[in-house]
């Protein structure tokens, strides 16, 4: 969550973006309708056209040293060890490159995520299927007259999770989750959801959460947990977006008091912190409205961005630490991966990476001077490599000054 929705190019709902991974699981969509009012809003027609010519993928090291051209296209999904990048092409396809920048080979599907160091989940906008960096080519294969709604990928537990929905229109009004291994064999899975749920299964796929959308003066929605025999685990409960801790055990929720998706009172507004293994236990973090929430790699911390700032808190409580300015967490551009990440943690957590004003930014995440690794000219959406030695970008070619600054394939 990553980010990555498919056919039509918008998301059918819209969580917070993991895995690349901003909380261990990645989520993908393939048909398009209304995004919950309590999550984001997308608005297509504000979206400018764009195209794979338009953008180009660098890579720096943490200090703005040694910058290198990778590929046209936008991202730079490392993959876990790090040999490989998978950049989309927002004009359809992903391009597989080694760091040096040398074409392993491009594939025609999009929206890359990365299984382990062979192997991708991808989409051709109709099927899903696991990709290895050889060519091989296997598509998963949801039950008979049902069609696929969502897939996430549930990274702890090394599962696959696809939510299809039967094709008869007198059919129930759920969906039903089939888990598959990274080798594309289902497995038994006991999993329901409503339709109009927002849900998110845990990075270990022993519990889900849903968001059960309802619009009371243009309020939603409440939050329940749920194990794998459909037992509910956490009583409903307010909130307008949340995330599931690296290792499952715990999950970051946000009540907001500002705006129309409002859940809360000034004096209830905040980030809470419910550890899944105690009944309805919640503690709140941060007695302020905060922007979507993105844990550090080991779960040690959190970030959030707002307008007022980029902030980290610690997952066990303390105070929050500002360690920049105005940033927004997710960006979308009108691609095969829809919104993409604007903050990164750095593998061990103990840095960030930003995108602000056009700028890459890196900066301790317990505060410190910002360091600008890039000038402010169309940089955007950072990527650390695993081992912290590289962080990969994306430059809009419409800050270009020569076409030699982003070669033509």
């Amino acid at each position: 969550m990553a980010s990555r929705t498919a056919r039509a190019r918008m998301p059918r709902r819209l969580l917070l973006l993991s895995g690349l991974a901003l909380a261990g699981m990645l989520v993908f969509a393939i048909s398009a309708t209304a995004v919950p009012d309590a999550f984001v809003r997308l608005d297509a027609a504000a979206v400018p056209t764009e195209t794979s010519a338009r953008y180009c993928v660098f890579t720096t090291n943490p200090q703005g040293k040694n910058m290198k051209f990778i590929a046209r296209g936008v991202g730079g999904n490392w993959s876990p060890r790090g040999s490989t990048l998978a950049v989309d092409l927002p004009d359809g396809g992903t391009r597989l490159v080694r760091p040096s920048g040398a074409l392993i080979r491009k594939l025609p599907h999009d929206y890359p995520a990365w299984l382990d160091e062979t192997r991708l989940l991808v989409s051709d906008g109709n099927a899903y299927s696991i990709a290895s960096t050889d060519g091989r080519l296997q598509t998963l294969q949801p039950p008979p007259n049902t069609h696929v709604l969502d897939v996430q990928v549930a990274s702890v537990a090394r599962l696959i999770v696809m939510a299809v929905s039967s094709d008869d229109p007198l059919g129930d009004d759920s969906e039903r989750l089939v888990l598959f291994n990274y080798d594309g064999r289902a497995v038994a899975a006991n999993w329901r959801v409503q339709l109009s749920s927002v849900y998110e299964m845990s990075p270990d796929a022993r519990r889900i959460a849903l968001a059960d959308t309802f619009s009371v003066a243009g309020r939603s929605t409440r939050l329940s947990m749920r194990d794998g025999t459909g037992g509910t685990v956490l009583a409903a409960v307010a909130a307008n977006s949340f995330a599931w801790s690296p290792n499952g055990r715990r999950l970051a929720v946000v009540l907001l008091s500002t705006g129309s998706d409002m859940n809360a009172t000034p004096a209830q507004a905040g980030l809470y912190i419910h550890d899944v293994d105690r009944r309805n236990s919640f503690r709140r973090l941060a007695r302020r409205n905060v922007g979507l929430v993105i844990w550090s790699p080991n779960g040690a911390r959190i970030a959030w961005g707002t307008a007022r700032g980029l902030f980290t808190i610690g997952a066990v409580g303390g105070s929050p630490t500002r360690i920049g300015g105005s940033v927004n967490v997710t960006s979308w551009y009108n691609g095969s991966s829809g919104l993409v990440p604007n903050v990164v943690w750095s593998p061990d957590g103990k840095r960030i990476a930003y995108s602000s004003s056009g700028a890459i930014f890196t900066a301790r995440a317990l505060g410190g001077t910002p360091v600008r690794i890039t000038p402010a000219d169309g940089y955007r959406h950072p990527t650390w490599s695993p081992d912290g030695s590289r962080i990969a970008f994306t430059r809009d070619r419409l800050t270009y000054r020569s076409a030699s600054e982003c070669p033509a394939d």
